[in-house]
């Protein structure tokens, strides 16, 4: 078991190896990013799904766009704390068909949580379902690859864009980067984290830039409204 995440984190950190040196990314400005939102709805966000459920493959960057149109986007609920703890204990515990349970209730609540897919690949291994553990594997790397494909993290112009928390964190833990002090930003109404990093066993800090408009924004109350027609 253990072995199969060290290498899941492995083929992640590969995409890192050259960063931040290398700069090779297509950057989604915030204004290219804000028109894709205006046209996306509930019906974009199944499709993604479905591509995902069927095939295994879908735009992973599309998926997470998506789901930030749906009335159930709610990046700072503090709900699914609970749930990882119960999740945790059932794994523990080897109460692994409870655990799928409260698996499957995090999911519902926000399927993008990096964490709820790292600790799906454990449960479903020590259950034996080597089929779901490899499918919540690669949902996980295409989160992660999502985000690498969105920026460079150089500067808040091409920032990695990320619609939570939990991604900044699961991008930068993939990343092997110590995280040693963060800033809020505000640039031309866009808001970015700014993070003073380094590699894990290194003492060269850089800063990465994210993207935390979309989840600040509901903070602020200002979601995007629902494009006329669609759903």
């Amino acid at each position: 078991m253990r072995n199969f995440i060290l290498v899941l984190l492995c083929g992640i950190c590969f995409t890192f190896r050259a960063f931040p040196q290398q700069n090779n990314h297509t950057a989604v400005s915030g204004a290219e990013l804000d028109n894709v939102l205006q046209e996306l709805g509930a019906d974009d966000y199944q499709y993604f799904l479905d591509s995902l459920n069927k095939y295994g493959e879908t735009d992973f960057f599309m998926l997470r766009m998506s789901f930030t149109r749906l009335p159930g986007y709610r990046p700072f609920s503090v709900m699914n704390n609970e749930a990882f703890k119960e999740l945790q204990l059932d794994m523990n515990q080897k109460r692994y068909n409870e655990g799928v349970t409260v698996l499957e209730e995090i999911l519902a609540t926000n399927y993008f949580d990096p964490r709820a897919h790292m600790m799906a690949v454990a449960l479903y291994q020590y259950k034996g379902d080597t089929v779901k553990a490899k499918f919540h594997a690669r949902v996980y790397k295409g989160i992660i690859s999502s985000i690498v494909q969105s920026g460079d993290g150089v500067g808040p112009e091409t920032a990695f864009i990320v619609i939570s928390t939990e991604e900044e964190y699961a991008f930068m833990q993939a990343a092997n980067w110590h995280t040693k002090d963060q800033n809020l930003l505000d640039v031309k109404g866009r808001k970015y984290d700014c993070f003073r990093v380094s590699k894990v066993g290194s003492n060269d800090d850089f800063y990465v830039y994210f993207d935390v408009t979309l989840p600040m924004r509901t903070l602020e109350g200002s979601p995007f409204k629902p494009t006329p027609g669609k759903k």
